[in-house]
């Protein structure tokens, strides 16, 4: 026999039961509670709960059952309430059950936060197949952890407070609380695009160089194509086995830590400080196998160029986060980071 659990005028009664759980009763008039209660089956709609679909205030009563003209908060308690099947003609979308969880008291969400509902109802929908849902429900476990300890621990704690805010953006914003690998792997296509634009751009005004000292130093190379309105990248003269530059391949080389064609080795950013049009004021200041680039985008006739020091912060910007991100990739697909 289906059986009935609710709570009238906020007295809580449990019931257990060995066949189904339904509760039909619509608009109730206090706080439902099925902690501690297992029921082999679950009808569930929005319609059911305390105040209805759309509010959680119901009307507060006297002794007599009549209304006082105030407002309560009723509340569902689901922490210990077991299941094995959402069934019937209920709403069981991972939007309406996050609705569904968030009605449960203040306290077991934030205070004290009680993961059982969150876990219970991800095994449940993984059992009835619908994975979509039962991720959403997984990453907002976690999600409503991190917030609980952010309200717990500020300001008493304030460390522990961003400690938990840092995690929900670098482990939630980012990795998806290991769900999040299409999202890493678009962010890491997003950086190898910009940085592609970015050595695009450079090598069409001269600031792309060797890095082998021996081809950067060679005399026979430094005015045909390092001159001033020169190259490197499209010169002719350079020495047949040295890699040709293309910066696509150059920005993959850079975001990615494994895979090496072989371009980050061979070419690097050049660095241009500002010294005007005389090169011997600031020749002394350039590090060895840098090159000393003046006006060149003028030469070139290029509208613009880049200001001093860019490629240089763009390149460690990108080996940062090509590091940072693909380490999280390997997280996520190797299962190192817990997803539930």
């Amino acid at each position: 026999m289906p059986t009935l659990l609710s709570i009238w005028n906020r007295r809580r009664s449990t019931v257990r039961c060995g066949s189904d759980l339904r509760r039909k009763t619509r608009h109730l008039r206090s706080s439902t509670a099925p902690q501690g209660t297992h029921a082999h089956e679950v009808i569930d709609h929005p319609d059911f709960w305390p105040g209805g679909a759309n509010s959680p205030l119901i009307d507060e009563r006297n002794k007599n059952g009549q209304p006082t003209g105030r407002k309560l908060t009723a509340a569902i308690y689901l922490d210990g309430f077991t299941y094995d099947r959402l069934v019937g003609q209920g709403k069981y979308d991972a939007e309406t059950r996050l609705r569904w969880l968030a009605r449960q008291p203040d306290h077991h969400r934030i205070a004290d936060f009680r993961p059982q509902p969150y876990e219970q109802l991800v095994k449940v929908l993984r059992e009835m197949g619908h994975e979509r849902d039962a991720r959403i429900i997984a990453k907002a476990r976690q999600d409503a952890e991190r917030k609980a300890r952010w309200h717990r621990n500020w300001p008493q704690q304030p460390f522990r407070a961003i400690g938990a805010q840092l995690e929900r953006f670098f482990l939630g914003v980012l990795a998806g609380y290991g769900y999040g690998s299409k999202r890493l792997i678009g962010l890491l296509l997003l950086i190898w695009l910009l940085g592609g634009i970015v050595y695009d751009a450079a090598e069409r005004q001269g600031l792309m160089a060797p890095t082998n000292p021996i081809v950067f130093n060679d005399p026979k190379l430094k005015e045909p194509c390092g001159g001033l309105g020169q190259r490197w990248t499209a010169c002719d003269k350079l020495p047949k086995e040295h890699t040709a530059f293309g910066p696509w391949f150059y920005s993959a080389d850079v975001v990615t830590p494994i895979v090496s064609f072989g371009l980050e080795r061979d070419w690097a950013p050049v660095y241009s400080p500002p010294c005007g049009m005389e090169p011997e004021k600031c020749s002394a200041t350039l590090p060895q196998g840098s090159v000393l680039r003046l006006d060149n985008a003028k030469v070139l006739a290029l509208p613009w160029t880049f200001p001093h020091g860019f490629l240089w912060w763009v390149y460690w910007l990108q080996v940062v986060l090509g590091w940072f991100f693909s380490a999280l990739l390997v997280a996520v697909l190797s299962g190192v980071m817990k997803k539930d």
